[in-house]
């Protein structure tokens, strides 16, 4: 279908909702259940939406070739998994969709090669823990999106290396425990969430090195006490929320 079109630069076979997220989809997605191959004679491709489709399988190479892409969205479908390789070569990828899914896990090196992304959106699938590494290499990553999983905690050190990061969304998850030094090396971020979870405490240091941090959320925790110094560093944070919100 697509190989007449050699110079095609968006493709759109996506839903659109309203910015503010309520009342009828502006438009609807389609019925679309599974992609093979089909990018082969569209190279010039930067933005692709399948969103609000019914996709429950990927062809490892169907985005093959695509060295061109910038925008990616598979958010709003039935995958409960990505075909290791699936997103090799997207050397050029700013932007990545996979909200509201069905992903249990994301397997080692599904994000590896993509140097260019910006923003990540997990939110809304069913992940109860993050491998070690799965953000290695995405050192331009200023937007990381996993609220609305089933997270018990994060892996020391699961952000490492996400130095630009400035947007952190960790809120209606499980978490239970934040190990030392989860957020350290995140000197640029702005906004963190970790509202509606089921933490009893937060440990000393947790929030050190974040100087540049604007909005804390911790609403709807089940925390008792804030030892001293739980926020000694913040001298930047505006908007700081603890207790529950009706």
């Amino acid at each position: 279908m697509l190989r007449h079109l050699p110079l095609l630069e968006q493709l759109l076979l996506g839903g659109k909702e309203p910015e503010d997220g309520f009342g009828p989809n502006i438009v609807t997605g389609n019925r679309i259940t599974e992609l093979g191959a089909i990018f082969g004679h569209n190279e010039q491709l930067q933005v692709i939406d399948f969103s609000q489709n019914q996709l429950q399988k990927i062809d490892p190479t169907t985005f093959a070739g695509l060295k061109k892409l910038r925008w990616l969205s598979l958010g709003l479908n039935k995958l409960t998994s990505i075909p290791a390789g699936t997103l090799q070569g997207l050397a050029e990828l700013q932007q990545l969709n996979l909200e509201y899914n069905k992903l249990t896990t994301i397997p080692a090196g599904t994000f590896q090669g993509l140097g260019q992304l910006q923003t990540l959106y997990l939110c809304g699938n069913y992940l109860t823990t993050i491998p070690a590494g799965t953000f290695q290499g995405l050192e331009q990553l200023q937007k990381l999106d996993l609220h609305d999983n089933k997270l018990t905690t994060v892996p020391a050190e699961i952000f490492r290396g996400l130095e630009q990061l400035q947007e952190l969304y960790l809120e209606y998850n499980e978490l239970t425990t934040i190990p030392a030094g989860a957020f350290q090396g995140l000197g640029e971020l702005r906004e963190l969430d970790l509202n509606v979870n089921k933490l009893t405490t937060i440990p000393a240091g947790t929030f050190q090195g974040l100087g540049q941090l604007q909005t804390l959320r911790l609403y709807g925790n089940k925390l008792t006490t804030i030892p001293a110094g739980t926020v000694q560093g913040l001298v930047n944070c505006r908007n700081s929320t603890w207790g529950t919100t009706s």
